[in-house]
């Protein structure tokens, strides 16, 4: 309403925040852009790699390991999911540390909106982009001639998703810590890839020597390993289950407060 020269304003209400889970819903939609930008990355790495390594372990290794190559992908086709899934948890930290030294999570902090709440978008997602590689992953294995029951089989994906979402956490805060986003996967593949090579991915533990067995059994990538393919094989104990239920828990108990932590320090 205007008088004379004299503009009167009427009193608007500020906008109230964003509520925490709308919150997270925009950050996976940003998260998926990124994605969809950068489409070339998720073939190569999350689908084309793990069937590089199914294909190269199950036709070069598979008749001197087991006999046969369709024995031994039975075998190996869980390690593989493993093998899938874990090294991608460490594009989540990766994102994160790129947000960082952008930036953007400079810009992030000035709006009025649960802070935590990017941390669990980009984890979230993260944690589909395991769910449609391990489905390629095993739709590439049935074909090659393995099988197993179909019950077990979505069982044991979902044990390996929650392991990935929960292992998630603990390359989130590398990401938080590193000035770099190649330092977080240069540095943290020093640690994930002698893990995955030191279990039983790839050969039963019965083979090694017995102070061996006990390094290998005590990897938690062994334990998940294990009880997937005992899930699989509709083999698997309420005991093997806790094992693994007992190794995510601790993964998450104990990483998702100290990256909570270091990122509400950051700001």
């Amino acid at each position: 309403m205007a008088k004379g020269n004299t503009i009167l304003l009427t009193r608007v209400e500020r906008p109230k925040p964003p509520h925490f889970f709308s919150a997270i819903w925009t950050f996976m939609w940003r998260t998926l852009q990124q994605v969809k930008h950068n489409w070339v990355a998720l073939a190569i790495g999350d689908i084309m790699m793990p069937i590089v390594f199914m294909l190269i372990f199950t036709f070069f290794f598979g008749g001197a390991i087991s006999g046969s190559p369709r024995q031994y992908l039975q075998y190996l086709l869980p390690g593989i999911m493993l093998m899938t899934v874990v090294p991608m948890t460490l594009n989540v930290g990766a994102a994160i540390s790129s947000d960082i030294a952008k930036g953007v999570f400079d810009r992030f902090r000035t709006l009025p909106f649960p802070q935590s709440a990017s941390l669990f978008g980009a984890l979230l997602t993260y944690t589909l982009r395991y769910i449609v590689a391990l489905v390629v992953t095993i739709g590439v294995g049935f074909a090659l001639g393995f099988r197993a029951d179909l019950g077990g089989a979505i069982l044991a994906t979902a044990l390996i998703v929650l392991f990935g979402f929960c292992l998630s956490w603990a390359f989130a805060a590398v990401g938080i810590l590193a000035k770099k986003p190649e330092l977080v996967l240069s540095g943290a593949s020093m640690i994930v890839y002698p893990l995955l090579f030191a279990s039983n991915i790839f050969v039963d533990v019965k083979t090694m020597p017995d102070w061996l067995q006990v390094i290998i059994n005590a990897n938690p990538i062994s334990i998940v390993t294990t009880t997937a393919r005992q899930l699989m094989q509709n083999s698997a104990t309420i005991t093997d289950i806790v094992w693994a239920l007992g190794v995510c828990a601790v993964c998450l108990l104990l990483f998702a407060p100290i990256t909570l932590t270091l990122y509400k320090r950051k700001q």
